[in-house]
């Protein structure tokens, strides 16, 4: 997965659930939970949209957070690569 391009979706193995400090994926096929903050729960859901790419969600959350395009995009291109090295979106 090219994470700066890919618009990848969530692997249909994967059960999410929202918690008040962001939300719990369950990869049911290893039986592994993770955890992710408010900011990682909302990116993920915009990857499992499979509607917009790394780089869209980025320069969306720099917008709201009035952060750094380039840091912002860092940020988002590394979760987004653990979440496909995890198996948790599919390209």
């Amino acid at each position: 997965m090219d994470p700066s391009r890919s618009k990848g979706t969530a692997d249909a193995r994967v059960v999410v659930t929202d918690v008040a400090d962001g939300a719990i994926l369950l990869d049911e096929a290893t039986g592994t939970f993770y955890h992710v903050n408010p900011t990682g729960a909302l990116v993920y859901a915009l990857l499992r949209a499979g509607d917009r790419s790394v780089a869209d969600i980025a320069r969306a959350l720099a917008a709201v957070f009035g952060s750094d395009d380039a840091a912002t995009f860092a940020d988002v291109r590394a979760f987004a690569e653990e979440l496909d090295r995890e198996h948790l979106v599919e390209p």
